[in-house]
């Protein structure tokens, strides 16, 4: 997959999380694996809240943000 076709994939799963204002659901992709972390973080810009440079508060962010999406959905 190119990085394009990444992003891409990954804003179309965003775009419905975004409008509902729930938290994004690309961080369940971001957590698995670096390379896509990196590609989630445009993405997770162009939505709105800010994502870190840092690598390592990337992953914190992203780790946090699993939590909620899990949280969110557990019981749904």
């Amino acid at each position: 997959m190119t990085a394009a076709e990444r992003t891409r994939a990954i804003t179309l799963v965003d775009e419905d999380s975004a409008a509902a204002d729930q938290s994004l659901l690309s961080v369940l992709v971001a957590a698995s694996n670096p390379v896509m972390a990196r590609t989630c973080q445009p993405v997770v810009l162009s939505f709105g809240p800010a994502a870190p440079e840092a690598a390592n508060v990337l992953f914190d962010v992203i780790e946090a943000g699993t939590e909620h999406v899990h949280r969110f959905w557990k019981h749904r």
